[in-house]
């Protein structure tokens, strides 16, 4: 009998841990954001920020971790989420696919159409490397400040952030849809991965990867460039977007 009420309270027990961490991991996070915030406004790295920083950014990843392995055991346990959720997550990951496709790439290709060598294949492997960098920042374990992409954007030579209003005003739009889709992901409840894990040197497969646009499909995988939005077991919604090798060398 004991047992049979154990079992009965694991559920609730289980969802009170997973709301405790969750919110754990909200308030490091939010504290990352002022730390990074604070870096920001003084103009110059503080290496005590930034070792502090460092630590955050490891425990929001452990919490992360601890958090998906409670929910996923919660879920588990319970039979009215699966249709539920798989609607919303088919929603956000074609939400997630057009943020990809119709903004950071977009905004990749005119960063790099920016004082770039006319040769159009010295263009096709910049935009190929921005869009790499920009998915990782977007996607990290934590959401990336306005200041981050423009300086990733300057080193591919786009204006300065505050001296060009377009430039400004484009990231901005990218980093609230990107804020939208991070809460409505997470107020889905179940466990998810924005997942860069690929099997690299191994030869690519349509089944499992999506292709770089200008790359070999005959060729074996070099890098992920998006990351495939992952919910633990079943197929990715998307798959992960992996590089091989230009189907015409660019060097």
């Amino acid at each position: 009998m004991n047992q049979f009420h154990a079992a009965a309270r694991e559920p609730e027990t289980l969802q009170a841990l997973a709301h405790h961490l969750a919110k754990s991991a909200s308030d490091l996070m939010t504290q990352s954001q002022l730390f990074q915030e604070l870096a920001d406004r003084r103009g110059h790295e503080l290496d005590g920020v930034n070792r502090a920083l460092a630590e955050l950014q490891g425990a929001v990843t452990m919490q992360d971790n601890r958090l998906n392995e409670i929910l996923g055991r919660f879920n588990q346990s319970r039979d009215d989420v699966t249709s539920a959720t798989e609607a919303q997550h088919h929603e956000l990951a074609r939400e997630f696919r057009n943020l990809i496709d119709q903004q950071a790439f977009f905004l990749c290709s005119q960063v790099t159409q920016i004082g770039t060598h006319s040769d159009p294949a010295r263009r096709a492997s910049r935009y190929l490397q921005l869009a790499q960098h920009l998915c990782r920042l977007l996607f990290g374990p934590l959401p990336p400040l306005s200041a981050e992409i423009s300086s990733l954007f300057e080193s591919f030579g786009a204006p300065k952030k505050d001296t060009d209003a377009h430039w400004d005003t484009q990231i901005d739009r990218l980093l609230q849809r990107l804020s939208a889709l991070r809460r409505r992901v997470a107020a889905v409840g179940t466990p998810f991965r924005w997942d860069f894990e690929v099997a690299i040197g191994e030869p690519y497969a349509a089944d499992r990867y999506q292709l770089w646009t200008t790359a070999s499909p005959d060729s074996p995988i070099e890098l992920a460039v998006a990351p495939a939005y992952s919910v633990p077991g079943r197929p990715p919604y998307v798959p992960a977007m992996v590089f091989t090798a230009f189907l015409t060398d660019p060097r």
